[in-house]
């Protein structure tokens, strides 16, 4: 006699793989690891890793605005600092987050979100740390690159890791509390910026923004590794016991009838044993035939809104400048500036659920994001600039959240990268 896994599980990319007796028996004691954190739901048992992903979402959050602040200080530590080095060393933390986000979501898939969350960090606070003492411009280059490396990192890894403790019913919630943290970081950014800047510089803003990726390391010994990435590496029973301990913690442990979970047969794990060398099978993957409309169109909508917000993060400050408002009040006028950031995110959240939808919520607040930042060109008002910067923040985060809660919807391989 034989069977086979659920139907279902068809579309996650799975094989129907043929059992006998014995195997069918096993497997009526086990169950889907969806299945199963959904009976744990959420609760104690994720709050450090929660925290954890909060801490890292939140320093990266804070080092665009920081890279923002240290463009016009240029001109005072190296005068002869052209416009163009200026826009390399903009540009140089964003290329490291590009490579950064790529090659450490693979390693995330070979050695573990945790391990690979620890890697991340140390590079972030090494390279922040190293920034600060930068003697040239170029050097300040480097060492954003490098910075940038680790934040690219950072982000996916934190970001997969708290999704894969998460009940699916309640992961848009979780996933918009958890895109609050990054502008939460810029709010900090600001609000330390307000404060030091003016006495301490930015060298001292760089070293001291290296706290929240600090703090991971001390809880890092206390996060457990996914089960899911332990499942995918045939490591079931390990998965199994950290999802008993976060369910006992929550106040809703696993039935005793359920003794372990079903192992994935899936073509993501054979994939990545028979493919380990190829660095480029996830583009493959994102590019193959289930998965490529919904790449393109998630590519271009972050792309379209990573300009619009960076943009808007990294050249307000020079703008600002470039408008008159003086050096004292900048810091307050910019930290003012910020005050839309968490408000878009809750707002942009209600309206997905609401009858308007994920597209429709989009579409107005992209139309919306365009029609305030055009209107920071002719305004010269530091008071209007204040206000017109604020509101277009607050609908180009409502963007973002938007844009992240998309992500997952019809993802169907769990894997970082």
């Amino acid at each position: 006699m034989s069977n086979s896994l659920e139907p279902n599980q068809k579309n996650a990319g799975v094989h129907r793989v043929a059992l006998d007796e014995d195997e069918i028996d096993v497997l009526r004691s086990k169950e889907e690891i969806a299945k199963v954190i959904e009976r744990i739901g959420f609760g104690p048992g994720q709050s450090i890793i929660m925290l954890a992903c909060i801490m890292g979402w939140l320093g990266d959050g804070m080092k665009p605005l920081l890279l923002s602040f240290i463009l016009p200080s240029m001109a005072k530590d190296w005068p002869e600092t052209s416009s163009i080095e200026r826009g390399l060393v903009a540009s140089s933390l964003f290329l490291g987050m590009l490579i950064g986000s790529f090659i450490f979501g693979t390693v995330a898939d070979k050695i573990g979100r945790k391990s690979t969350l620890a890697i991340t960090s140390i590079f972030a606070i090494g390279f922040t740390v190293a920034a600060s003492f930068s003697p040239t411009p170029w050097v300040l280059m480097l060492f954003e690159m490098g910075l940038g490396f680790g934040v690219g990192g950072n982000l996916p890894v934190c970001y997969t890791l708290f999704v894969e403790f998460i009940p699916q019913k309640r992961r848009g919630f979780y996933l918009a509390l958890l895109a609050t943290a990054w502008s939460a970081g810029e709010v900090i950014a600001a609000a330390i910026a307000w404060g030091v800047m003016a006495e301490h510089g930015w060298r001292r803003l760089l070293q001291i923004s290296t706290i929240p990726t600090g703090a991971i390391l001390f809880v890092l010994p206390f996060i457990p590794e996914s089960p899911r990435f332990l499942l995918m590496r045939m490591k079931g029973r390990r998965a199994f016991s950290i999802l008993q301990k976060i369910g006992n913690r929550n106040r809703r442990p696993i039935p005793s009838h359920i003794e372990g979970l079903i192992p994935y047969h899936s073509t993501t794990s054979s994939g990545v044993s028979s493919r380990k060398r190829e660095l480029l099978a996830p583009l493959k993957r994102l590019f193959n035939k289930q998965n490529r409309k919904q790449t393109v169109i998630l590519w271009l909508m972050w792309l379209c809104a990573s300009c619009g917000l960076l943009g808007v993060i990294i050249f307000l400050p020079d703008y600002f400048h470039a408008k008159g408002i003086g050096n004292m009040s900048i810091y307050e006028d910019i930290f003012l500036s910020t005050t839309g950031n968490v408000p878009g995110i809750i707002v942009a959240a209600f309206l997905i659920e609401t009858r308007l939808g994920r597209k429709k919520t989009m579409a107005i607040l992209s139309f919306l994001c365009a029609a305030f930042i055009f209107v920071l060109g002719p305004v010269s008002s530091a008071t209007y600039l204040i206000v017109a910067s604020a509101i277009s923040k607050f609908f180009l985060y409502g963007l973002w959240a938007a844009i992240g809660k998309n992500n997952f919807e019809g993802v169907s391989f769990p894997i970082a990268k």
